[in-house]
């Protein structure tokens, strides 16, 4: 079995000449590094492509989201590994308690409108909310599952909320005027989601000014806060993110 990762980065400066880097990591009884050419370039661009059991796969993005990109995965994978026994004991009690599947699955619009299975642990039971989901809901539980569609690259931990496509045509956002909101990845987390409301008109315009005002020091402020509202309460975080509210 072979996977192979190709790794480029290209950079342009105005005194230096343009660079592109390729490393390829064969996967055998060990990683293998080497270098593969330099070329010049007109842009700024970073390229990652995987083959694996004959399938290829190709991502691309620019280099001012990678370090967001990089912070993502490495972020989530050790969130993961110390969060797994949360998860477990999560799932336990949800069968024990409610005698359910433990995980939902549901599709949600991503990046370019482009689909994907969302995971969390299962709240709801008939369509209502049960006692333990609650108790998951508002600690932040039941989300955990989703580190996952962040190592996958399908989430970020900061940015819109994800949608499904019934929420979509619920609010209109399918037409031209809103067609910004896909060019970034949904989060975990976000100016949306920390908001006093929750309304059609407020979520729009955080998200616009998300994606308008995107930078790391915006994401470390969102992620800050979420992190602050285990500690001091959902209420009190939103009167500092939003203090002329």
């Amino acid at each position: 079995m072979k996977l192979s990762l190709f790794f480029g980065i290209h950079t342009k400066d105005k005194h230096l000449y343009s660079t592109q880097l390729i490393f390829t990591f064969n996967f055998h009884s060990q990683i293998i590094g080497q270098f593969i050419q330099i070329i010049n370039l007109d842009s700024t661009h970073v390229q990652f492509s995987f083959s694996f059991i004959g399938f290829n796969y190709l991502y691309s993005i620019n280099s001012p989201h990678l370090f967001k990109l990089i912070f993502d995965i490495l972020f989530a994978a050790v969130a993961l590994l110390v969060a797994f026994p949360i998860i477990l004991l999560g799932m336990l009690l949800i069968v024990l308690i409610d005698f359910q599947n433990p995980l939902f699955f549901q599709i949600r619009i991503g990046k370019n409108k482009k689909q994907f299975t969302i995971i969390k642990l299962r709240t709801m039971k008939n369509n209502r909310i049960t006692t333990l989901g609650n108790v998951l809901r508002k600690t932040g539980i039941d989300e955990l599952p989703q580190l996952l569609n962040i190592i996958s690259c399908s989430m970020s931990f900061v940015g819109p909320r994800p949608l499904t496509a019934a929420d979509i045509a619920r609010l209109g956002w399918h037409d031209e005027y809103h067609a910004t909101r896909w060019n970034c990845k949904p989060g975990l987390t976000g100016l949306a989601q920390l908001s006093p409301s929750c309304n059609k008109k407020m979520s729009w315009f955080l998200d616009k000014k998300y994606i308008q005002c995107n930078s790391i020091f915006l994401d470390m402020k969102i992620l800050f806060s979420s992190f602050a509202v285990l500690f001091l309460g959902k209420k009190q975080v939103i009167k500092w993110m939003h203090p002329n509210r």
